[in-house]
């Protein structure tokens, strides 16, 4: 898989969004979801937050993937205590 640094997160160039929880914008809140499934776990005023929820989902077993506010897709991995969500 490539990836390459931006930031403090990894851009992934050939993600499997399939295999993984997403934390995306929506209506100027955050969403939590799983890929395989299309109404968000649960939304959120916080980026962090939703972040921190999304580790929850994964359990450790699937990956945490952030669209930010471009457009652009970050793996963020579950040590982050932080994240920015432009």
């Amino acid at each position: 898989m490539g990836r390459a640094r931006v930031g403090h997160a990894w851009f992934m160039t050939d993600a499997e969004p399939a295999a993984a929880i997403h934390v995306e914008p929506l209506h100027g809140r955050w969403a939590v979801r799983h890929a395989a499934h299309g109404d968000p776990l649960s939304v959120h005023d916080d980026c962090g937050e939703a972040t921190r929820v999304a580790h929850t989902h994964a359990r450790g077993r699937l990956r945490v993937l952030m669209r930010d506010l471009y457009g652009r897709v970050h793996e963020i991995a579950a040590t982050r205590t932080g994240v920015d969500c432009q």
